[in-house]
């Protein structure tokens, strides 16, 4: 499996150990590469490559929010979204996170 979901199913399994209800995880990778040309020349080249993680839980219908862009700090987002989401009130309205389903083409 692609690191990005191992560290995906790591998230999703500490903020539901340390008492999440319902959990979202979401991650994104890219690369950029930019080139300044100057009179036909290539005066600059550069490559940026970008990955972060952003985990959402859900504690009896409060949502808290974390993310990263450190994978050594997956732990540590995970938790910092359960209690992000202790501090905030409960939503009486809340009926959870949208249920995996297929959607008609």
């Amino acid at each position: 499996m692609n690191d990005i979901f191992d560290n995906a199913y790591k998230a999703l399994e500490f903020a539901l150990k340390e008492g999440a209800d319902e959990a979202e995880i979401y991650c994104v990778e890219g690369r950029s590469i930019s080139i300044d040309i100057h009179r036909d020349v290539i005066d600059l080249a550069k490559e940026s490559l970008i990955s972060g993680m952003g985990i959402r839980a859900i504690v009896k219908g409060a949502v808290g929010f974390s993310s990263t862009n450190d994978i050594k700090r997956v732990k540590e987002a995970s938790i910092l979204a359960v209690k992000s989401a202790r501090v905030r009130g409960s939503d009486p309205e809340w009926s959870g996170l949208p249920e995996k389903r297929n959607i008609p083409k």
